[in-house]
């Protein structure tokens, strides 16, 4: 194995005394991989000798800190602590300067659709511009906001990011990210989370002409009064999510969106307050994948001439006041998939007997039913797919 320039494990049981044979005998390693190790709580102190690596993961492990030693790895390019219980880094992280990609959170529940369900990592402002020196970092996610007025002014020294996830923003703290995004004009993917769903995100002030046009991922949680006004202007947006919003009917919440030539995914969670919700004619052309989920109070979604005529796949969660399925004939007619979660008797009932309304569906391929949210345990589950119709 002296030789050995990768190695990936995957759910294997971590013998603590095995793993340090087979590291210190892979000295040449390159790439190493430790993942879906739950026994694996303490960082493997044998991965600080293999000083030539450039990447490290040891994503869903129970590891709940990384060594100050970690900086003799110099080397180092890519760190990936995703779903560990790391909540914390240490000084050494400012010291590898070819670091590219840092990712890290921690689930603090097991329940993802959750407000505050991912944790990020606590960062100093002093290790944000110990990583600014060689301005090699392209990924960084997900950190808290510093309470340290001078963290997010740090943050926009590093202006090669592609990446950048974020939580715990205070609704003070808008403009000043604004400022920094600004600066970073490769950024391809945001991610920003409030300090609750009950925070609002102020992120209107961004000057003009100066958005991050080569964004395609967007996600935004928490409270929106509007969407800002610099999204309609990212015409390489392909993704966006917007969760926990809670929108009013005055704030139009499908405008800003609709003529985007890109995008393709949209995710909605608790975005909009009304009862009614519209998409105008020859609106979302490039849309693919919809989801609509925890509108408490709509009650009717209207889909006009030719809107989201590239639809494939449709989910329609927590939506306890809507009773009528939102097609007519000749709506979605490329639509392949309709899930739904969690739905009001009324309107799964509209599936189950035959009426013209159903009718409409037949060319969808799967319509399928769960009571759980985003899961299809075996209880409360029902196909009701076309071909099951009688």
């Amino acid at each position: 194995m002296t030789h050995t320039r990768t190695l990936l494990v995957f759910r294997q049981t971590a013998n603590r005394s095995e793993l340090h044979m087979v590291l210190k005998a892979c000295k040449l390693l390159r790439v190493f991989g430790l993942q879906g190790v739950p026994e694996l709580v303490n960082f493997p102190e044998s991965v600080i000798s293999l000083t030539l690596l450039r990447y490290l993961s040891v994503r869903q492990t129970n590891i709940e800190s990384v060594p100050r030693s970690i900086e003799k790895l110099g080397l180092l390019e890519t760190l990936e602590l995703k779903d560990t219980l790391v909540t914390n880094l240490p000084k050494g992280i400012g010291k590898l300067h070819h670091l590219r990609h840092l990712l890290v959170y921690c689930n603090a529940v097991n329940n993802n659709m959750m407000f505050g369900a991912a944790q990020g990592v606590e960062f100093s402002t002093s290790k944000i511009s110990a990583l600014s020196i060689s301005n090699s970092l392209q990924k960084l996610s997900l950190i808290k906001v510093n309470t340290n007025k001078k963290f997010l002014k740090a943050l926009g020294e590093l202006k090669d990011l592609r990446r950048l996830g974020l939580v715990d923003l205070h609704r003070e703290d808008g403009r000043e990210l604004c400022c920094t995004i600004q600066k970073m004009d490769d950024l391809s993917t945001l991610d920003v989370r409030a300090t609750s769903e009950d925070e609002y995100l102020d992120l209107d002030h961004m000057q003009s002409g100066s958005p991050p046009l080569l964004l395609q991922h967007l996600y935004l949680k928490g409270r929106l009064k509007r969407v800002p006004e610099w999204i309609p202007k990212l015409t390489s947006l392909k993704k966006i999510g917007l969760k926990w919003s809670k929108m009013d009917a005055d704030a139009e919440p499908l405008t800003a969106l609709q003529d985007l030539p890109n995008l393709m995914e949209l995710d909605l969670v608790d975005y909009y307050t009304g009862q009614v919700l519209g998409f105008g004619d020859e609106t979302f052309k490039k849309l693919v994948a919809l989801s609509i989920d925890k509108f408490d109070k709509l009650n009717l979604i209207s889909i006009g001439e030719k809107a989201m005529p590239m639809l494939k796949k449709l989910t329609i969660s927590r939506c306890p006041d809507l009773k009528l399925l939102p097609f007519s004939s000749g709506d979605l007619e490329l639509l392949e998939e309709l899930l739904l979660f969690d739905m009001p008797n009324e309107f799964i009932a509209e599936f189950e007997t035959d009426s013209e309304r159903r009718e409409d569906l037949k060319h969808v391929g799967v319509i399928h039913y769960s009571r759980h949210p985003g899961s299809y345990q075996s209880d409360g589950f029902k196909d009701l797919s076309p071909s099951k119709w009688r």
